[in-house]
């Protein structure tokens, strides 16, 4: 008796879960879900790339933002989509009509509830839009701190340098001072007017932080000596990190170097087989016949190596 009932209940929800894939909601849901995962695919990938730096990954998240919320207005082209997809299912384009509940209303209560009496309205109020409402929600709030440290360094962005007036960047570069006193000096807000006067049309034909402070440093090197406060913000925007992808790597590479054939492994030995991993590019320049040489002329295996 107990094996039949538990059959029974096995076909119940079976049945159930069949019923619900092939439902109208479900194909909705299918076109809402993969429209949200597009969106976020391209900023998830690309916070977890190297060398990336901040107002990338902000315009990304603040594109994926705009994109959901258009699309939030775009109910109608989403169940056109939805009834596209579910006619070639074969599946009716109707939404499913549900029992209303009723609830009691006390001798107190001044207004009822408002209820909708379609079900169409009611899977675009507490479906459709709650859920980009969330995902929405999430973008911004998680990455509200990053948006307001691409908003302080604003001043040193080339596009946004160029059509700054000087009371604007001074002010601008002020409030960078401020933050980061301990690293930038006051004389950086007339340092940051002087490189927009003197390069002016190298600056109009560069697009990104990274490539201002390429010729600064590297390309313009004998004016960067005259502006070494410009640099130390140029640098300190650049070094800022973005997501810790970084260091989830490194996790991963201990949970590789260190399994149960390296057990008793030390904590040194531990250490500089996870940076010979990390530093996987650093370590295939290096000279094989140099390091057997210098690892056979040790007397003793116990000394300590340098990597």
């Amino acid at each position: 008796m107990k094996a039949l009932s538990e059959i029974s209940i096995t076909s119940t929800k079976h049945n159930i879960i069949q019923k619900n894939m092939s439902s109208f909601e479900f194909v909705f849901l299918c076109v809402l879900l993969s429209k949200i995962l597009n969106e976020v695919h391209i900023p998830s990938k690309l916070l977890q790339t190297k060398n990336l730096d901040l107002t990338t990954a902000s315009g990304s998240l603040k594109n994926a933002s705009k994109n959901l919320k258009q699309y939030r207005k775009m109910f109608d082209s989403a169940k056109l989509e939805a009834v596209e997809i579910a006619t070639t299912w074969q599946i009716p384009a109707i939404f499913f009509q549900k029992r209303r509940k009723i609830v009691k209303r006390h001798f107190d209560e001044l207004s009822t509830d408002h209820r909708f009496d379609s079900s169409e309205e009611i899977f675009r109020i507490n479906i459709f839009i709650k859920i980009l409402d969330v995902v929405i929600n999430q973008l911004d709030n998680r990455f509200k701190g990053m948006q307001e440290v691409v908003q302080l360094f604003s001043c040193i962005h080339p596009n946004k340098l160029m059509v700054m007036k000087d009371g604007e960047i001074i002010s601008c570069a002020e409030a960078i001072q401020r933050k980061y006193s301990e690293d930038i000096t006051t004389e950086f807000p007339l340092q940051m007017v002087m490189v927009k006067s003197m390069l002016h049309n190298e600056i109009s034909k560069i697009s990104s932080i990274r490539e201002l402070a390429d010729l600064l440093i590297v390309k313009l090197s004998t004016i960067a000596a005259r502006v070494p406060q410009v640099i130390t913000a140029l640098l300190l925007f650049l070094t800022l990190p973005v997501t810790a992808a970084s260091a989830e790597r490194s996790f991963s590479k201990l949970k590789i170097i260190k399994n149960y054939l390296r057990n008793t492994i030390g904590k040194e030995r531990l250490s500089d087989l996870a940076i010979v991993s990390i530093e996987v590019k650093a370590a295939g320049k290096m000279e094989m016949k140099n390091i057997i040489t210098d690892f056979a002329n040790m007397k003793s295996r116990r000394k300590v190596f340098t990597i």
